[in-house]
This record gives structure tokens, C-alpha cells and sequence, in this order.
């Protein structure tokens, strides 16, 4: 028998929270998804662990789970008698009978730090309607496709780059990836030696995959953020191929801050953002930074109610502060960029 990674339920759950553990048991057979409505509960059929902080698990599937590469579900776990959900990319590509996950714990998050303990004895809630934005229909065809992203955006570029029809509608696919340390990108590294044995992959891979990764806080060959290596004009040197023009499409993922920074910067340099119903030049996920825009908007509205009533010193002081959706570019000379042959 299989347990959920939990503690005991309580009265601390909500209506809805024991709703939903009340469709379905708490225990099922070896590889077996016990289902309700909207939930299913899956056996964890393996853990991999790349480093102290990062880990990958794969779940049995239900055929009735239909997803687009890109796309998230929600995962859930009972933790000190609360119902806690997570978003999370899917890392495997859609004709896989499985589900996949990449997992980096944060540092005092309650969720990562029990999720980290997972085994084949697990189980885990996942939300049957997958999710997100990062979609190749929200894209217009084009010559080449930009996946820009840090840390967890691996996840959502593996199951991407898995799909040949990734590969249909342009003539390069350039993976883009930077982190703090070498060893954030074991997990990468391990999926794609993964898909060049692929065959439903591997004449793609060969012929139309590159790889650029960069580290910014160990010696590595490659060095710098992402706007910085695209506003140095780096990243185009060190790939060595022509400048970036109307034809290029680009899909942002990752952190929210370096999301806000690179569409920022792509809308600057006159790209235009792609919906599933206007596909067009770059698409990045909305949800993550749509709140973080809502709340700047906000905030904004408050700084000018407090500019037009300003009549004491607290008024004045918050009056003064300036927001915005990124911060300023700036130039680190000490970036090294050494030139590795594509594979």
C-alpha cells in the first residue's frame, strides 16, 4: 500500500479542502490513481535527486489528462492538517503514460521542504485541468524560437523541446538557460542526453536543438543574466549567428523578476506579446506576472492618492518612492565569456 506524504487531517481544513479528500481515499494500490472530478490521486513511480535542493518524481497519468507542452497542473499535499497546493510544469512530453516534475526546494517554504521527502511509498493530489501560457499556439511561425529561462523554467522548456512539433514551425529552436551554479543544471543536462536517444526526437535535436547555458556564480564558459547577455549583443556573439529580427519568436519563463526584465526588454525592441486567439511574437507566463502587475498598479494608485493629499510628513515620505516593474540594466565588467562549439 501507498500513503500520501501527509499528516493526519484535522478540523483546520476547509468545506472545500475535505471535499475534496473526502472524493477520493487516502491510500491506494501500487501504481494505481484513485480519481474524483476534478483530483486525482497518484502513486510517486520514481524520485530522482540531482542536488541537496533539487529533485525530479514521475506519477502514474490518467488517460483522461490531455496536456500542451508548457502547461502546469496543481499539486497538492496535506501538510500539519492543511490542504497546500502548488503550481508545477509538466516535464515530460505529451504521449508519455506518465507525469513528470522538477522540484527545487526553497529556502523556508513549507510546501518544497516536504515535497523534498517523497518516495515510491508516496502519493500525491494532482488537479486534473492543466494550465498556463507558455504554448506554441500563442506564437506566430517563425525562423528561429528563443527559450529564455531560469531554474525552475527548465521544467516547462524540457517538455517543450520533447515535442516535435516543437520543431515544426521554425528552422532553429535555441534554448537559453542561466542559474547561480553548475550543478542547477544537472537535472537539463541528465533529460537531454534523455532526448537524443529519443527517436521520436533525435532527428530534430540533431539538426535543429541548441543549448546556451550560463552560470553567474561559479567559473563557467558561459557568463551572464539573460538581459544582459541579449542587451551586450553576448549571447548573439557567442552563438554565432545574425542579430535578432522580425522573425524570432520567444517563449520567457522562469524567475519573476528576470520574466519582468526580458519582456520588458523584448517589448522595447518592438515585439509584440501572443495570446492563443493573436499568436504573435513572445509569450511568457501571464499568471505569475499579471499579479505582480496588479499589485503594481495598485500601488501606484495609492502613491497618487497620497501625492494629492500630501499635507503631513508619513504623506510626503510615501509620496516620494518610486515603482517599478524591473529594475535598471546595469554593466558587470567582470563577466567572462568564452566561445564553446553547439552541439
Amino acid at each position: 500500500m501507498t500513503k500520501m506524504l501527509t499528516t493526519n487531517t484535522n478540523n483546520s481544513l476547509t468545506k472545500n479542502q475535505r471535499s475534496i479528500i473526502g472524493s477520493m481515499s487516502v491510500t491506494c494500490s501500487y501504481n494505481e490513481v484513485i480519481s474524483s472530478k476534478e483530483y486525482t490521486l497518484a502513486s510517486v513511480l520514481e524520485v530522482k535527486r540531482y542536488t541537496d535542493s533539487s529533485f525530479s518524481f514521475t506519477t502514474k497519468r490518467l488517460k483522461t489528462i490531455k496536456f500542451k507542452p508548457g502547461e502546469y497542473v496543481t499539486l497538492g499535499l496535506i501538510i500539519r492538517g492543511e490542504l497546500i497546493f502548488r503550481d508545477y510544469y509538466i516535464c515530460n512530453p505529451t504521449w508519455a503514460n506518465k507525469l513528470e516534475f522538477y522540484s527545487m526546494v526553497v529556502p523556508n517554504d513549507l510546501f518544497t521542504s516536504f515535497l523534498k521527502m517523497i518516495t515510491t511509498s508516496s502519493s500525491i493530489i494532482i488537479k486534473k485541468k492543466p494550465s498556463g501560457s507558455l504554448t506554441i499556439k500563442t506564437l506566430k511561425p517563425g525562423n528561429r524560437l528563443f527559450l529564455l529561462c531560469t531554474d525552475i523554467g527548465i521544467a516547462a522548456v524540457n517538455s517543450i523541446i520533447s515535442e516535435p512539433n516543437t520543431y515544426a514551425n521554425f528552422n532553429e529552436v535555441i534554448v537559453v538557460i542561466t542559474c547561480k551554479y553548475i550543478r542547477e543544471l544537472e537535472y537539463l543536462n541528465d533529460k537531454l542526453e534523455q532526448l537524443r536517444q529519443e527517436p521520436r526526437v533525435k532527428p530534430y535535436a540533431k539538426n535543429k536543438l541548441r543549448i546556451y547555458l550560463s552560470v553567474t556564480h561559479e567559473p563557467y564558459p558561459y557568463s551572464g543574466e539573460l538581459t544582459w547577455l541579449i542587451k551586450s549583443g553576448t549571447l548573439i556573439a557567442d552563438l554565432r549567428t545574425y542579430n535578432f529580427d522580425k522573425m524570432d519568436r520567444f517563449m520567457v519563463c522562469g524567475s519573476k523578476q528576470t520574466t519582468l526584465d526580458v519582456v520588458n526588454l523584448l517589448r522595447s525592441l518592438g515585439y509584440s506579446e501572443g495570446s492563443t486567439r493573436y499568436p504573435s511574437d513572445f509569450i511568457y507566463e501571464k499568471i505569475l506576472i499579471d499579479q505582480t502587475f496588479e499589485v503594481l498598479s495598485k500601488l501606484n494608485s495609492l502613491l497618487k492618492w497620497l501625492k494629492m493629499n500630501d499635507s503631513n510628513k508619513k504623506s510626503k515620505t510615501l509620496s516620494n518612492l518610486k515603482c517599478s516593474i524591473s529594475h535598471h540594466f546595469l554593466y558587470n565588467p567582470r563577466h567572462q565569456h568564452i566561445i564553446t562549439p553547439s552541439k
